[in-house]
């Protein structure tokens, strides 16, 4: 018979990274702490669960709070639940990644900052285990983005096949041949009527995910 545990208080946190490609990194948000422990340091969104709200609520409550789009793809990471994962408390948080098509949000404007996700890794000003979180999040996006669709949530519904191309390079952290990226994602996607000019000043044609 299995022996009989007191109840104790612990508290439920959830940390969203804010995700999007910038220029041609992975990045993520990531505020200052303004008070002790560990004044100072950067660390990854987070907020506590009411009792009235499930972990997914949360997790879009505060990317509403902090982006203000409503509607953002957000899927969980992870769970840590460290023992001394923070010095003040027994806190177990459950992480999600938000995903943000390139060039629709402002961070400036919103009052918070993207930094580079390979920056974080090497960095010594990372609060808690939040840097387990960012390492977690980079391994995982370049796990799954051969196998499934998670490029095409770091695009706006209609896009650019070298802005889709550049998703990929940058989770996989190589060059893909343009030839051979095209042929594998052809079932994919769908051309519109539509054109835009990219960075080189050029039209490319616009597409959208097939249905």
């Amino acid at each position: 018979m299995a022996k009989k545990v007191k109840l104790e208080k612990i508290a439920i946190e959830v940390n969203v990274l804010i995700t999007a490609i910038v220029g041609d990194k992975l990045e993520v948000v990531m505020t200052k702490r303004a008070e002790a422990p560990l004044k100072g340091k950067l660390e990854i969104l987070n907020t506590n669960v009411t009792k009235t709200e499930s972990l997914d609520d949360a997790a879009k409550r505060l990317v509403k709070e902090v982006t203000g789009f409503k509607k953002v793809e957000v899927a969980q990471l992870g769970t840590y639940g460290d023992v001394k994962r923070k010095p003040d408390d027994r806190v177990i948080s459950v992480a999600y990644i938000a995903f943000i098509p390139m060039n629709t949000f402002d961070a400036k404007a919103a009052g918070v900052e993207f930094y580079a996700v390979d920056d974080l890794i090497k960095s010594k000003n990372i609060a808690f285990d939040n840097k387990k979180m960012v390492e977690d999040l980079k391994n995982k996006l370049k796990a799954e983005v051969t196998y499934t669709d998670v490029a095409f949530k770091f695009v706006e519904e209609e896009f650019t096949l070298p802005d889709l191309q550049r998703v990929h390079e940058v989770l996989l952290e190589k060059k893909l041949f343009k030839t051979n990226f095209r042929r594998k994602i052809v079932d994919l996607v769908e051309q519109t009527e539509f054109q835009m000019v990219g960075d080189a000043h050029r039209p490319s044609r616009v597409y959208k995910r097939k249905k």
